[in-house]
């Protein structure tokens, strides 16, 4: 009889023991999402530090993500002298459980062909072209990018340390038209134009389409330009852009960093070169404030160790937390389309 008493509730104890996988999904699902996204980020930021010393960048990326979960579970039930005919002694029960959570996780160096292309040639038109229709603003997409447009170079020094005032006005009229929604990129027969929208009633964008083609050097009677890859302005109805890097990109935006003094001094870096003529209203010559201190503070955004001395960006400054992200965005649209995705694979097992 005691056995028959025993058993509704062992039952009950048996029939909690299920599953865990469906419990663990979103727990799952935005903790590997947010450790992958802060990995990036602080691996973006330790590279570009690593310019800053002159040191080679090194990426390694995450693969893939195998993560077996196990729990088990054992109700044992019995009492002293269980197997006598004339038992009476009260029942015992005991239980254990057992948690176990096994990662794996696989790095994959990017090497060979496949860094050369992400960081030696340079930025692709359609990666700008991405980028802009995508909503990132004309004047951070191409001041970041461009070595020049119809000819006219970002910088006349190695580094565009000093930008060339007439770059910086030709940039800020695009980004102009662009903001008032006067213009914008499309694709026509294969060919990639800037096609000005006219609006007659409107005296701004009248104003933004001369100050435009002004800048450009464009034939004003026309109102759609082909863009053409080239260092030099081949016609007045055409856009030549040449671009940058992604490396190059990186050691410009390395170069306005902060650094520790004794750390100049030491040799082991340069100094943070002041701002030359020609900044913009957008910030282009320093779009990522990196701070450098012995002690992290608060509101820190992504911070990465070198030397003893930590750097990161402000939480609370939000054009280097954007510009950051765009140069996050531009290096991945160069990767090689070989380079999977880290692939996150959950196993989750119980009794």
């Amino acid at each position: 009889m005691l056995k028959h008493r025993l058993l509704p509730p062992l039952l009950v104890l048996l029939a909690g023991c299920h599953s865990v996988g469906p419990t663990l999904i979103e727990r799952d699902h935005f903790d590997y999402n947010a450790a992958i996204a802060n990995s990036w980020k602080e691996q973006m930021l330790l590279n570009m530090v690593r310019l800053r010393y002159g040191e080679a960048p090194v990426f390694l990326d995450v693969a893939s993500v195998i993560a077996q979960y196990s729990l088990e579970t054992q109700v044992v039930v019995n009492s002293e002298g269980w197997d006598r005919p004339n038992n009476v002694g009260p029942p015992m029960a005991s239980g254990a459980a057992r948690w176990i959570d096994r990662p794996t996780i696989t790095y994959q160096p990017r090497t060979g062909a496949v860094l050369a292309q992400t960081l030696l040639q340079p930025v692709s038109l359609s990666s700008i072209v991405t980028l802009a229709q995508a909503g990132w603003p004309i004047d951070l997409t191409l001041g970041i990018t461009l070595r020049s447009i119809n000819g006219m170079v970002a910088s006349e020094r190695r580094g565009r340390i000093d930008w060339n005032p007439r770059f910086l006005r030709a940039v800020e009229a695009l980004a102009r038209v662009s903001t008032l929604g006067g213009g914008g990129i499309r694709k026509q027969d294969e060919k990639l134009v800037y096609r000005l929208l006219d609006d007659p009633a409107s005296e701004e964008i009248q104003a933004a389409h001369r100050e435009f083609r002004d800048a450009l050097g464009l034939d004003p009677a026309l109102t759609e330009y082909e863009i053409v890859m080239s260092p030099q302005r081949l016609s007045d109805h055409q856009l030549s852009l040449s671009t940058a890097s992604a490396l190059d990109v990186l050691n410009l935006l390395a170069s306005r960093f902060d650094v520790p003094e004794h750390h100049v001094a030491q040799g082991w870096t340069f100094p943070t070169p002041e701002a030359g003529p020609g900044r913009n209203s957008s910030g282009i010559v320093a779009p990522i404030r990196v701070h450098t201190g012995e002690e992290l503070p608060d509101n820190v955004f992504v911070a990465t160790e070198n030397r003893g001395w930590w750097f990161w960006i402000d939480d609370r400054d939000y054009d280097s937390k954007r510009a950051f992200s765009f140069l996050t965005m531009l290096l991945t649209l160069s990767e090689s389309s070989s380079s999977p995705a880290p692939v996150v694979t959950i196993g989750a097992g119980g009794n």
